[in-house]
């Protein structure tokens, strides 16, 4: 009886490692930290992934900032449906994708500046409950989630992070399917090369570097 009891118990205590493994770390968050979720097998990060990856090892398909209050850890992020939201750290990371032995497939990168990260994450918080910017576009009172990052993240009044063309065009130069899709249903025209931003590109930025990952 003892004996069935002790592997219960070790079961138990199995099963429960597995299910929290995502927030066992000894890691130290910062405010303003940037979380990078990796492509995963869905049909709006593959286009995204075949817009922006450049053949990178790592493709990130979506990024957050990392929002620290009350001794809790929270993702502020754009997500659709949803808007501008604040998340609970192990919620995020159970949306996100997974690696073979079960980890998320998540980044953490740092701003070099801590003074620049603290007053983003002070915008971020000013953002919630924007809707989410299913277009694309800037100055439209909505944000995609890189380009939360991209407006949060300022100083003196100028944007710390660089804008480049937006790119929906597969590796052969044709706009891949899932966008000419998209945009056919909002019945507007593809934003090919207007002013934007992308996960790539924004974890590319000199300024900040990564300090963490998951996987």
């Amino acid at each position: 009886m003892i004996k069935r009891i002790i592997i219960f118990l070790i079961l138990v205590d199995i099963l429960f490692s597995c299910k929290n493994h995502t927030t066992n770390t000894n890691f130290s968050f910062q405010n303003g930290d940037l979380i990078f979720q990796v492509s995963e097998e869905s049909d709006f990060a593959k286009a995204i992934h075949n817009s922006t990856g450049n053949n990178r090892k790592l493709s990130f398909s979506h990024v957050g900032i990392i929002y620290l209050n009350n001794d809790s850890i929270f993702v502020i992020d754009a997500v659709p449906g949803d808007g501008v939201r604040k998340i609970r750290l192990e919620d995020f990371l159970n949306e996100s994708a997974k690696s073979k032995d079960g980890n998320p497939l998540v980044c953490i990168y740092r701003y070099k500046n801590i003074e620049v990260a603290e007053v983003a994450i002070k915008n971020a918080v000013k953002y919630i409950g924007y809707n989410y910017d299913s277009a694309f576009l800037q100055n439209n009172n909505a944000f995609y989630c890189s380009e939360l990052v991209y407006e949060c993240f300022v100083k003196n009044g100028k944007h710390l992070f660089e804008t480049v063309p937006m790119n929906f065009k597969d590796k052969s130069g044709n706009f891949d399917t899932f966008w000419f899709e998209y945009y056919r249903k909002l019945d507007i025209p593809i934003p090919q090369d207007f002013p934007g931003t992308n996960p790539n590109q924004i974890s590319e930025d000199k300024n900040i570097s990564e300090v963490f990952r998951y996987f």
